[in-house]
């Protein structure tokens, strides 16, 4: 939680290395991430990341994603696994949810339409809370 306080709203990406969904939108998230306002960050978590760390490594590697990536914890297994992934998820600086996550991800034509799909999320959480 001391890592969101620093910012209005988190956005954490939840992936598998199994999830070919997943891996296919890593370019249009890295995409997101650089499109991003000041006050956003963005994370994503390799829900099998502590067993397929090497395997984890590789992928976001050959898709040039430059976010954070961590693994799964016990406390990440019991809020997000309920999930399928790939999942979003949008917190505030609390460490709150806000509104739902975007489960699943985007139809759309290519990255760039992919990665404005998930910006107007974004748009959408920020009022969310005012900011």
């Amino acid at each position: 939680q001391d890592d969101l306080k620093s910012y209005d709203m988190t956005v954490v990406n939840a992936w598998s290395t199994t999830c070919g969904y997943c891996i296919e939108e890593m370019p249009a998230l890295e995409k997101l991430k650089s499109r991003l306002p000041a006050n956003v960050q963005f994370v994503t978590v390799c829900i099998d990341g502590a067993v397929s760390a090497d395997t984890a490594k590789d992928i976001v590697a050959q898709k040039g994603l430059t976010a954070k990536v961590l693994v799964n914890s016990d406390s990440i297994n019991k809020s997000l696994l309920k999930y399928v992934t790939p999942s979003t998820f949008f917190f505030d600086k609390d460490g709150k949810l806000v509104g739902k996550p975007k489960v699943g991800t985007f139809k759309a034509k290519d990255d760039n339409e992919m990665a404005e799909l998930y910006m107007n999320e974004v748009k959408a959480h920020l009022k969310k809370i005012n900011k």
